[in-house]
């Protein structure tokens, strides 16, 4: 089976959310202004770089500014989230990421190779793919790669996180595979913070890479099984599905002891 590597991190979230997302299909009851705001900047993000990987002279500041006007404050959808005093906080919130993103991209000066750069990946001795897309792919002559990832908080940054996340791992596979020489990409989040001001360098080794088919494995053994048990914890409380959760009722306020 082809699986993505979307799925893969939501299992590992809690096996019962992937359940809602995944076999469940069940839709999303309501849409939060932080998330509305990050698709918002990743999306900006990616049509400034593809725009600008297509033509030189739109690798401009006024470029991603009207992008992001257009996208945020032009966007009917936004005042569906926020009210106007939200939307121009979260505004300018934004465009001083945009901004740090600008000025990080423009000083490592590599050409642009591929935007939201599908991949796909066969586990060891298996017939499964995992697949995925790397959000921006920057080269310099064909030898040193960068491969960034944007993420929506300072976490996926982590020593604990961020040094072992199987996605940068499935980054770093997908690049090495498609070489035709050996190379070690570089390996980089970009948080969508203002406060963010470079990229967070993390590496990977062959020992990780084990431990990327064995994790992506275990998944689709349990998907297969169809062991979707809770993994209760303080992440409950912001759950998409809280309210239609069936195991989740001590999160809705049942007591299950009395002290």
């Amino acid at each position: 089976m082809d699986i993505s590597i979307s799925e893969i991190r939501s299992f590992i979230h809690c096996p019962y959310y992937y359940r809602f997302k995944y076999p469940g299909n069940t839709p999303l009851l309501k849409v939060k202004a932080k998330e509305h705001w990050i698709n918002c900047l990743k999306s900006v993000i990616i049509d400034f770089m593809r725009a600008s990987q297509h033509d030189e002279k739109l690798l401009e500041l006024e470029t991603l500014q009207a992008l992001w006007q257009k996208s945020w404050y032009e966007d009917p959808m936004c005042l569906k989230y926020s009210d106007g005093q939200d939307q121009s906080r979260m505004g300018n919130s934004g465009w001083l990421t945009l901004h740090s993103f600008y000025k990080l991209i423009t000083f490592y000066e590599m050409p642009i190779v591929a935007i939201d750069k599908p991949y796909s990946i066969k586990l060891k001795n298996t017939k499964h793919r995992l697949t995925g897309t790397i959000d921006v792919l920057l080269t310099n002559g064909g030898v040193d790669y960068l491969a960034i990832k944007l993420v929506d908080s300072t976490y996926h940054a982590t020593k604990m996180f961020g040094a072992n996340d199987v996605e940068m791992t499935a980054y770093r596979r997908a690049l090495r595979e498609e070489s035709d020489v050996a190379i070690e990409p570089t390996l980089a989040y970009f948080v969508l913070d203002p406060s963010t001001k470079d990229i967070v360098i993390t590496k990977r080794t062959d020992l990780q890479n084990a431990v990327l088919d064995e994790t992506a494995l275990s998944v689709i053994n349990a998907i297969a099984a169809e062991a979707y048990y809770p993994d209760f914890g303080n992440k409950c409380h912001n759950c998409d599905y809280l309210s239609i959760c069936d195991k989740a009722q001590w999160v809705m306020g049942t007591k299950l002891f009395k002290y």
